[in-house]
C-alpha cells in the first residue's frame, strides 16, 4: 500500500467513499425536506382551534320562535351540511354540531369540528321564517398555520327585505361589496413549528455526514 499502485488504490477507495457519502447525504436531505408531504396534507396545526363557529341568529319581531314557520339549511360550497324542515333537523355531516334547543331560541349557529384545509370555501345559511328570507354568508380560509373568517352577510332591513334583494341581485355582488369590510375578518395564526424541526433535522444530517467523511478519511490514512 506504500507504492504508487497502493497510493492510487487508497485514493480510489477514498474517492468512491466520498461519492457514496455525498449520494447518501442528498437522499437524507431530500427525505427530510419531503417530510410534510408524507403526512396528511389536509391537517392543520394542533396549535390552532380544531373547531369553528359561524354565527347565525333569527331576528324576531315577536318572539318566541314558532317552529312551524321556520326552515333553513347550511351549505359548504353548495354541498348541504345541515337542514331543518317540517320539524326535522337533518345532518349531512358528522362534524356539524347543532341542537333543537338552539333553534327554539332563534340560534342557528353552526359549529364545525375537526377542521382541515379542505374546509376552506364559502358557507351559506338560507333562512325562511314567516314568509321572509335571509341569507348568512361566510368565507373561510384554512391553512396549516392560519384560519381566516370573513363575514359576508348583508345587514337585515326589517322594513323592506325586497329592497336588499333588488340592490344585490346575486350573491357575487354581495360578496364583492362585503369583502371591503376588513373589520369583519378574524385571523387566527400559529407558529409554523414544523419548519423549525425540519431545518434542525437538515442541520443534524449535514453534521453527521461531515463526521462520517472525516472518520472514513482518517481510517484510510491510518
Amino acid at each position: 500500500m506504500h507504492g504508487p499502485r497502493g497510493k492510487w488504490t487508497l485514493h480510489g477507495r477514498l474517492s468512491m467513499t466520498m461519492t457514496c457519502v455525498i449520494h447518501i447525504l442528498r437522499l437524507l436531505i431530500c427525505a427530510v425536506l419531503l417530510m410534510p408531504s408524507c403526512a396528511d396534507d389536509s391537517a392543520i396545526s394542533s396549535r390552532l382551534p380544531q373547531h369553528i363557529v359561524l354565527n347565525a341568529t333569527l331576528q324576531l319581531d315577536n318572539p318566541p320562535v314558532i317552529m312551524d314557520l321556520l326552515s333553513f339549511h347550511w351549505e359548504h360550497n353548495k354541498r348541504p351540511l345541515v337542514e331543518y324542515k317540517n320539524g326535522n333537523l337533518t345532518f349531512h355531516s358528522s362534524r356539524v354540531v347543532m341542537s333543537m334547543e338552539w333553534l327554539k331560541q332563534g340560534n342557528l349557529t353552526l359549529i364545525l369540528r375537526n377542521l382541515t384545509t379542505k374546509d376552506s370555501g364559502s358557507y351559506k345559511c338560507v333562512i325562511h321564517y314567516g314568509g321572509k328570507r335571509h341569507i348568512v354568508l361566510y368565507s373561510l380560509t384554512i391553512e396549516y398555520t392560519r384560519i381566516r373568517i370573513l363575514n359576508l352577510t348583508l345587514p337585515q332591513n326589517k322594513s323592506d327585505k325586497s329592497a336588499s334583494r333588488r340592490q344585490h341581485p346575486n350573491l357575487q355582488m354581495a360578496e364583492a361589496l362585503a369583502a371591503k369590510r376588513k373589520d369583519d375578518s378574524i385571523v387566527l395564526e400559529s407558529v409554523p413549528h414544523y419548519r423549525t424541526l425540519k431545518y434542525g433535522l437538515v442541520s443534524g444530517v449535514v453534521a453527521v455526514t461531515g463526521f462520517l467523511v472525516v472518520f472514513v478519511y482518517f481510517c484510510f490514512e491510518g
